[in-house]
């Protein structure tokens, strides 16, 4: 099948409509604007004369378009509609991964319909982002900054509960062990030593709960956040480690070791797999043990 002058001049004058991938319309200021699947964004509209004088030019016609890319002067559809859609579309960077190429003439658009039908289209529309990943954010690479940051604040907040309460009770300790040593000089006041170690061991008691339930707060969010992420390399791109905590290879100790810190200095986790809530129990575990210490030494007169 051969398409004449005439025939695409008689389309041009019709203007049907069509479903295809890929369209020229003549619109009403006779001018050309091809779209299609590509990597440009430049428009560029050139005289409808000029396109069918280079067709008549044109020496092995467009037969192999039509074969390659489907019907390609054929429509169904309002092309005028279509392209005022898609030009808009395109310029509010919401076109769907259609984009509005640069043709001059039939010439240009035949090689650009043959590169466009021997590249396969892409099923997964971020395929390249391991390619530039270490250069440009994809929309996925975005939504994953925007994620960290709304678990980052979540994280913030219940670490500033965190250090509050473990304060309460270091301020705590510090007034109590004053008036402790204040008191023990006198022996009359020995009944003073019984209540302020007895208060001491009430704000550890109290306290303790609120500092679990920070601590496990801050954990679970940690382990939703590493475990929504696509895959170990990406978190390991992010983070500087993989998405779980656990210590699955023989080299993990020995990264943990020698590139970590063994205490988490924040609420983020430790590199070296002692999380918050364990420094928060031991922390509680030693100012319990310390007043306990000091009322049995006081009622064994020791």
């Amino acid at each position: 099948m051969s398409t004449t002058f005439h025939e695409v001049q008689r389309m041009h004058e019709d203007r049907p409509e069509d479903d295809s991938d890929t369209y020229i319309n003549g619109g009403t200021d006779n001018n050309i604007i091809l779209s299609m699947p590509c990597d440009t964004d430049t428009i560029k509209r050139e005289p409808l004369w000029l396109v069918l004088e280079s067709f008549q030019n044109i020496e092995m016609g467009i037969d192999k378009i039509h074969q390659e890319r489907g019907a390609l002067l054929s429509s169904t559809k309002s092309r005028d509609a279509y392209i005022q859609w898609l030009v808009q579309k395109t310029q509010n960077n919401n076109c769907h991964g259609y984009t509005v190429s640069k043709v001059s003439n039939l010439d240009e658009l035949r090689q650009l319909l043959q590169t466009q039908a021997k590249r396969p289209m892409a099923d997964n529309p971020s395929s390249n982002h391991s390619e530039d990943s270490h250069r440009t954010f994809t929309p996925t690479g975005l939504d994953e900054v925007k994620r960290f940051e709304l678990f980052r604040e979540i994280i913030d907040h219940e670490d500033d509960l965190l250090n509050q309460r473990v304060s309460w009770i270091i301020l705590a300790q510090s007034f109590l062990m004053a008036a402790f040593i204040s008191a023990a000089s006198n022996v009359d006041n020995r009944s003073f030593l019984y209540i302020t170690a007895a208060v001491g061991l009430a704000t550890v008691i109290v306290t303790l709960p609120a500092l679990i339930a920070a601590g496990q707060n801050i954990e679970l969010q940690q382990r939703v956040y590493f475990l929504g992420l696509e895959s170990d390399e990406q978190c390991q791109r992010l983070h500087g480690h993989d998405r779980d905590a656990v210590l699955k290879s023989p080299n993990e100790l020995i990264q943990r070791t020698t590139k970590g810190h063994v205490f988490p200095n924040t609420a983020y986790r430790g590199r070296y797999g002692i999380p918050i809530l364990k420094t928060v129990m031991a922390l509680a575990f030693v100012q319990v043990a310390g007043w306990c210490g000091l009322l049995i030494s006081l009622v064994m007169e020791w």
